[in-house]
């Protein structure tokens, strides 16, 4: 099927929603080493020696231009990802199709499926009803709140070790890794977060409700299209 605008949109958001999201604990993830830069320089009167103290500097910079970037540009990516249709062309000369009719095409005279005139065809399967999907739903739901607390006792405590390591213990020259650590342990925990709070919504987003355009259309009320007799005499 070919996605209508709909579709298209709510594809597009769900991406730049979800890149918005990692982007804001990457992006506070840059005051970490920036932090203990500043507060190791001051504390021994070399806070501008770049011979040593570029791993932190490098390693903010970089937290803090990917988390502004991929805040900025996430509509962008999300468009990128996903592109609109550039019309509908026919498969065998390739004229763009708009406008029609008929399913037929007006330059070679090809029989088009109903999709080409955007009422979608029959479905292969009959579509699940909503009784089902919700039962589905409430299946699912536990299942990722329950995979979330985990995430979530897990990671909290490696995020408390690990920004311990980093601001504290980490050598100079291990401080980039330890920081990519870090941002691992920040992942986890929030899709930890994202899968016990937001359980449902994650839920609705892999079980989708069906197609609203597969529904037969309404029908007009009795009577409404009789026509009107006059009285035999």
């Amino acid at each position: 099927m070919i996605p209508n605008a709909s579709e298209v949109i709510r594809r597009r958001w769900t991406i730049a929603t979800v890149l918005r999201v990692l982007s804001i604990p990457v992006f506070l993830s840059a005051a970490i080493p920036i932090l203990s830069w500043i507060a190791e320089g001051i504390q021994d009167s070399d806070l501008l020696d770049v011979s040593w103290y570029w791993p932190r500097m490098f390693s903010g910079a970089v937290l803090m231009i990917g988390g502004a970037a991929g805040f900025a540009l996430a509509g962008l990516i999300a468009r990128f990802v996903v592109p609109a249709r550039d019309g509908v062309r026919c498969p065998r000369c390739r004229y763009r199709l708009e406008g029609l009719v008929e399913a037929r095409c007006p330059e070679c005279g090809l029989t088009l499926t109903p999709e080409f005139l955007g009422v979608p065809g029959e479905p292969d399967k009959p579509e699940p009803s909503a009784v089902h999907l919700v039962k589905l739903r409430d299946t699912l739901v536990p299942i990722l709140r329950l995979a979330g607390g985990i995430l979530v006792f897990v990671y909290f405590f490696a995020v408390i070790g690990r920004t311990f390591y980093v601001v504290v213990e980490a050598p100079n020259s291990q401080y980039p890794i330890a920081v990519i650590r870090l941002m691992h342990s920040w992942l986890g925990l929030l899709v930890g977060a994202v899968l016990l709070f937001r359980g449902q919504r994650v839920a609705a987003l892999l079980v989708p409700k069906p197609d609203d355009s597969h529904e037969s259309p309404p029908t007009a009320p009795d009577g409404a299209n009789t026509a009107r007799t006059d009285p035999v005499d």
